[in-house]
């Protein structure tokens, strides 16, 4: 599973969580008494995780990599060591800009 749509699930199960508990006074799980206050903060604490999921943006491609003389990319799952079979050149994760 992407780890951005992990992130956001988690977000709106936290955002969730801290509104009922809110509501309630009650963590449900436990039985324990919740403040509104760290409700309140779960909540937002979702809100933040939710939105910046949006925000950010992986960099890292998975599973290709780039040689750092002659730029050529290549799949790493056909690379048995990191040099380039161009140039001799060093391979790299590579990076998005």
């Amino acid at each position: 599973m992407n780890f951005l749509l992990t992130f956001r699930i988690a977000g709106i199960v936290a955002t969730l969580s801290g509104i009922k508990m809110y509501i309630t006074g009650w963590d449900n799980k436990w039985g324990v008494q919740i403040s509104s206050s760290a409700a309140l903060f779960l909540s937002l604490l979702g809100c933040t995780m939710f939105f910046l999921s949006f925000i950010v943006k992986q960099k890292i491609s998975r599973g290709e990599m780039i040689c750092t003389k002659c730029k050529t990319k290549y799949q790493t799952r056909h690379i048995q060591i990191n040099i380039c079979p161009k140039c001799d050149g060093k391979l790299v994760p590579f990076i998005e800009e």
